[in-house]
């Protein structure tokens, strides 16, 4: 019936939709969901007509949309989010264009209209100018232009919106009868309606598709499948509840005292044992319900998955904000420049070494770094400091991977600028010399890679402590240990066996970096440092998740 194969829609640069494919049957009602923004009435206007493709191609009953546009479009009921609107048409002179341009006339196009007016309970407004309606009557006459001509597919955008629960039991019966003459696809936010009338659902997230199955088994990937909701006038006893066979956990409605929602292991019925402890105990129950599981939970989370580091630009640029407000990043960075300057400048001795490198100065890198990089850490998380500010973030669609990798990146960031503010020292030693410039490029990358694995450990810090007096100190600690684990493994070089030594230290951070610091710049060392950042970025994620639940 209809079928679309790699679809991809630029607007301006930004691709709203990213290579869709997936096809349906005739007399099938495909639910396509998804959050606001994700692409659903793009992708609807792409499948009508009424904007082309990038690249792809749609195919309506072996018609494609590019090359037979009109044919396609004859096939083609197509109902717009907002409704139909007109600022002096009456609802029944609209109708009758729209069955003319399809083609009807006479008795046929009068007959239809009539019809398809009865249908969707326009009769009372058909004389009524279309500009005074409703929205959900807008709606409604939007449905009816498209259904006139009896379309072999209808589309449907948010069809649902305004309508009240009475309508929207009738729009469900509609539905129901209208899948029996063609295939339907219906776009919207309220996952719900469509429980009982879809027979498929595909979700969409920021304009890839990322998930294709029926309602069904939606419900059942939902964490509140076989769920059971009660409602009390007196507190239950929660305690109880949990200790039941079967129960994986207990959710309190905050803005219904007295509600709870009991969840349930996967493949366990707790239904029977709740009925049975509210009979022993005698609780005076106002309402309890098995639940088939939400969808809106099911489709957020598929979301969540399909727009992964999507809001990571967000979270880099307001962390850069934070340090560019902070006065200590600025003391941090200003204290390193002068340490590297003071420092390297005595240590390089290039007119006693008769040499022009910078191999001395970025030996002192790892313990420089100990000033550095705790400082920059403690500022990392001070926007949770504050308690509103940490719930409201919490309450936002921002994973905490994002959160974690857009702070470090913009640490890691602070950092490489400091690093590169020490490129004056790179044109002394030109200057006096003829060293190796890649050799000091290579230094200035692996120094930079030491940095990020060290702000890594920072970031973990962070997410185990609250104070910042106490994240500085235990990041110190922790990296002074591991700057000074060679000097250890000397010392214990005649006491264990040398297996054990070689071991560790290979895992010795400054042991890595100082092969690195040579010069010899191999995947090996590169591979170490990005390893150790991923494991310790992984670690703070797993951290936060856990403390947010």
């Amino acid at each position: 019936m209809i079928e679309i194969s790699n679809l991809t829609k630029h607007l301006g640069k930004t691709r709203v939709i990213s290579n869709l494919s997936f096809c349906a049957q005739r007399q099938e009602c495909v639910g396509l969901l998804g959050e606001s923004g994700a692409g659903k009435t793009t992708l609807l206007s792409l499948i009508a007509g009424t904007i082309k493709p990038t690249a792809g191609h749609i195919s309506i009953q072996g018609f494609n949309t590019h090359t037979h546009p009109i044919q396609a479009k004859k096939v083609i009921g197509y109902q717009l989010q907002n409704g139909l609107d007109h600022h002096t048409m009456p609802v029944k002179n609209m109708l009758n264009f729209i069955a003319a341009i399809r083609g009807l006339s006479g008795m046929e196009k009068r007959s239809q209209v009539a019809q398809v007016a009865a249908r969707l309970e326009l009769l009372p407004v058909l004389d009524c100018p279309i500009n005074v309606l409703s929205l959900g009557l807008k709606r409604r006459v939007a449905m009816a232009q498209a259904l006139l001509h009896s379309p072999s597919l209808l589309l449907l955008d948010e069809p649902t919106e305004g309508l009240c629960p009475d309508q929207r039991l009738k729009f469900r019966a509609l539905i129901q009868s209208l899948s029996e003459e063609m295939t339907i696809i219906i776009a919207s936010r309220h996952y719900q309606d469509l429980a009982d009338i879809c027979t498929r659902a595909l979700v969409i997230a920021g304009g890839r598709l990322v998930g294709d199955a029926s309602l069904s088994d939606l419900q059942r990937s939902s964490r509140h499948f076989q769920a059971v909701t009660l409602a009390a006038d007196a507190p239950l006893d929660l305690l109880a509840l949990a200790v039941l066979p079967g129960v994986a956990g207990i959710e309190e409605d905050r803005h219904a005292p007295g509600k709870v929602t009991v969840l349930a292991m996967p493949g366990h019925s707790i239904f029977p044992s709740i009925n049975a402890l509210i009979t022993h105990r005698g609780w005076n129950i106002t309402s309890m319900n098995l639940e088939p599981g939400r969808l809106n939970d099911v489709v957020h989370h598929l979301s969540q998955d399909g727009n992964t580091l999507r809001l990571l630009p967000v979270i880099f640029k307001r962390q850069l904000v934070s340090y560019a407000c902070a006065p200590s990043a600025y003391l941090s960075v200003a204290v390193f420049l002068a340490l590297c300057a003071a420092l390297g400048l005595h240590s390089n001795q290039w007119m006693e070494r008769n040499s022009s490198d910078l191999q001395a100065f970025f030996e002192l890198h790892p313990w420089l770094y100990l000033l550095l990089v705790p400082l920059l850490s403690t500022q990392l998380w001070s926007d949770e400091s504050n308690a509103s500010f940490y719930n409201t973030l919490n309450a936002l669609p921002v994973t905490s991977m994002e959160r974690v990798i857009g702070k470090f990146i913009a640490a890691w960031t602070v950092c490489g600028i400091a690093l590169m503010l020490n490129f004056p020292l790179v044109i002394a030693v030109n200057y006096l010399g003829t060293p190796d410039n890649s050799v000091i490029a290579s230094q200035f990358l692996a120094s930079w890679l030491l940095a990020g694995s060290y702000l890594s450990v920072g970031c973990f810090i962070c997410v185990l402590a609250n104070q910042r007096l106490l994240i500085f100190f235990f990041t110190l600690g922790l990296l002074l240990t591991a700057s000074g684990l060679s000097s250890v493994l000397d010392a214990l070089e005649q006491q264990a066996p040398i297996w054990i030594i070689d071991s560790l230290m290979s895992l010795d951070p400054v042991a890595r970096f100082s092969a690195m610091d040579n010069g010899k710049l191999t995947l090996q060392d590169s591979l170490y440092f990005i390893s150790m950042i991923v494991a310790f970025l992984f670690a703070t994620t797993l951290t936060l998740n856990y403390k947010n639940s």
